[in-house]
């Protein structure tokens, strides 16, 4: 029995066909507002918005914490860790 061994032009027309299909549901989903700007669900945006705000207040935590150290060393005290809230000295 002979086996094919390459992809013939109609598989190759078949697949095309079924990747434009797709990009045309995709493409519905996500219809342009009256602004030009994609609609994104609003949980999507608070999500997002969410995670950003977690982020920016983790990254100035350890800023902060940098910076107090670094004060605490130059003193020659010993270094406390977010000294507002916990409290925690390094020794």
């Amino acid at each position: 029995m002979h086996q094919i061994k390459h992809t013939t032009q109609e598989q190759i027309d078949e697949m095309r066909k079924e990747i434009l299909c797709e990009k045309q549901k995709i493409s519905e989903k996500r219809r342009p507002t009256a602004g030009g700007k994609l609609s994104l669900p609003k949980r999507r945006i608070a999500l997002k918005t969410a995670g950003w705000v977690v982020f920016l207040f983790i990254t100035l935590l350890l800023i902060e914490a940098l910076v107090t150290i670094n004060i605490a060393k130059s003193k020659g005290d010993i270094p406390s860790v977010l000294y507002w809230k916990f409290r925690y000295d390094l020794q």
